[in-house]
């Protein structure tokens, strides 16, 4: 996707979570659930005016400052070999931000649904879509997975990245789990988020002493 498409993408999807927020102003409560416990019970609330401007602050704020990031990096040119990529990712965050603001104003709505339920198939698209940009990722200072190994070799950043972006989308995959077992969501969710980065970490090391030993 183009930078300034993207920039045009990112405001409509902002002005709408905002639209949407104010639609339905009237109709929250005073205090609106704002935050779900792993077992996708509420556990945390705001004021009703908090509840319909924390997302779209956040998924403006968080989407500015993604798109600034390729400017400052010392090795911006590589960043622009993949940004097509690297853009569609920020859309799709935006995308998910929205679908979380959606989903926090039904439930203040009286809709009933389970959270975890719901939440699985936004953050297994976005992992997924964060494989797919991992796996097309050069070496730079802010984007993927920055160890003192793979921004020291080309090579080592190339074959990481390779396996994070199969780990992401497996990743991605499994938080499905969740849509059927609720119950497992923090599992299916973080867990193999986490396993995919201590993973990784720990892979390129080991592949950046190969490459030391001359190791093919």
């Amino acid at each position: 996707m183009k930078t300034k498409t993207t920039w045009i993408v990112i405001g409509i999807l902002t002005a709408t979570s905002l639209v949407i927020g104010v639609a339905v102003y009237g109709l929250l409560p005073e205090q609106v659930a704002s935050h779900w416990n792993a077992q996708g019970e509420a556990d945390g609330y705001s004021s009703a005016i908090s509840g319909i401007l924390l997302l779209p602050a956040i998924m403006a704020g968080t989407c500015v400052l993604l798109m600034f990031v390729p400017s400052i990096d010392p090795l911006k040119e590589n960043i622009e070999a993949f940004r097509p990529d690297y853009n569609s990712m920020i859309v799709a965050m935006a995308g998910f931000l929205l679908y979380l603001h959606v989903l926090t104003l039904l439930w203040n709505l009286d809709i009933e649904f389970q959270m975890n339920s719901l939440l699985a198939p936004g953050f297994g698209g976005l992992f997924f879509l964060i494989g797919e940009m991992v796996g097309k990722a050069r070496r730079n200072f802010f984007i993927g997975v920055r160890t003192p190994w793979t921004l020291s070799s080309d090579r080592v950043w190339k074959r990481t990245h390779e396996r994070a972006a199969m780990g992401y989308k497996v990743a991605g995959a499994l938080t499905l789990l969740a849509i059927p077992f609720p119950q497992w969501a923090f599992i299916t969710m973080v867990g193999p988020m986490l396993v995919v980065s201590v993973y990784t970490v720990v892979y390129s090391y080991v592949e950046f002493q190969r490459e030391k030993e001359g190791k093919p």
